[in-house]
């Protein structure tokens, strides 16, 4: 999380699970608001999203990071 945050200049990050010990230091530490769906919202969420591009850590997938 940390070299995500410091590498990438991302805004916020969303995500369904806890986080850990080090990733909420690591965004507390970045200021980096953490945005928890709740299950079955990501289908909600990817009906707005109009285009996407892989900006970092593509061999991840599709936890890769988009813009």
């Amino acid at each position: 999380t940390d070299k995500v945050l410091a590498e990438t200049g991302l805004f916020a990050m969303v995500g369904k699970a806890e986080r850990g010990p080090a990733a909420i230091a690591s965004i507390v530490r970045h200021k980096t608001p953490y945005l928890a769906a709740v299950g079955g919202a990501a289908y909600l969420i990817s009906k707005s999203i109009k285009a996407a591009r892989i900006v970092a850590f593509e061999d991840l997938g599709m936890e890769a990071i988009y813009e």
